[in-house]
C-alpha cells in the first residue's frame, strides 16, 4: 500500500514538473517570438519611413498617405502593426494614441523617434517627408553598422562548438594511429 501512494506521489511530481517545463518552455516561445516580430519591425521600418515620405511629398495627408502605403499586397510585420493604428484610428481613436500604442507594442528607440516624428508633426504641423528621408537613411546606417557588429562577433562564437565538436573528431585519428603504433608495433 505503501508503495502505490510512493508511485502515486512520483506520478504527481513528475505530472507537474512536467506542466511546469512546458509552460516555461511556451513563455520562452513566445518571448522569442516577440524579440523576432521587433526585429523584424525594426528593419522595416527604414524602407516604411521612405515609402511614407514620398507619399507625403507627393501632397497626401498622414492617414491618406497610411492607406495609400498599405495597399500594396504585403504581409510584413510593419505593414500589420500600420494596420493596426490604422483600425485605431478607424475606431476613433486619435493619431496620437495610436502612434503612441505603436511605440509600446515596438519599444526599439528607432520606432521610438518615429513615433515621436510623427506625434511631433501632426501637432505642430511641421514637414515630415524631409525628416522621415534623414531619419530612414540614419536607421539604414544603424542597421548596417548592427550587422556589421553581429558578423564581427560571430566567429567569437563559434570557437566553442568548433573547440567541442570538431578538434576532437580531426585529433581522434591521429591520436588511434600513434595509439596503434604504441600497442603494436611491426
Amino acid at each position: 500500500m505503501l508503495a502505490l501512494w510512493i508511485g502515486l506521489a512520483g506520478f504527481c511530481l513528475c505530472f507537474v514538473a512536467i506542466v511546469v517545463v512546458m509552460r516555461m518552455l511556451t513563455w520562452l516561445q513566445a518571448a522569442q517570438f516577440r524579440r523576432r516580430r521587433i526585429e523584424l519591425v525594426r528593419c522595416q521600418l527604414p524602407a516604411t519611413m521612405e515609402l511614407l515620405a514620398m507619399l507625403l511629398s507627393a501632397g497626401l495627408p498622414l492617414v491618406s498617405a497610411l492607406q495609400q502605403l498599405l495597399r500594396r499586397n504585403t504581409s510584413s510585420a510593419m505593414d500589420q502593426e500600420l494596420n493596426l493604428v490604422l483600425a485605431a484610428i478607424r475606431t476613433g481613436d486619435s493619431m496620437v494614441t495610436a502612434i503612441q500604442r505603436l511605440r509600446t507594442r515596438n519599444p526599439s528607440a528607432e520606432m521610438s523617434m518615429f513615433a515621436t516624428m510623427i506625434i511631433q508633426s501632426s501637432q505642430q504641423g511641421g514637414a515630415l517627408a524631409p525628416l522621415l528621408t534623414e531619419q530612414a537613411s540614419a536607421f539604414r546606417q544603424a542597421l548596417a553598422e548592427d550587422i556589421e557588429q553581429r558578423a564581427q562577433e560571430l566567429p567569437v562564437r563559434l570557437l566553442m562548438p568548433l573547440i567541442i565538436f570538431v578538434f576532437p573528431a580531426t585529433m581522434l585519428p591521429f591520436i588511434g594511429v600513434i595509439v596503434a603504433k604504441v600497442l603494436w608495433p611491426s
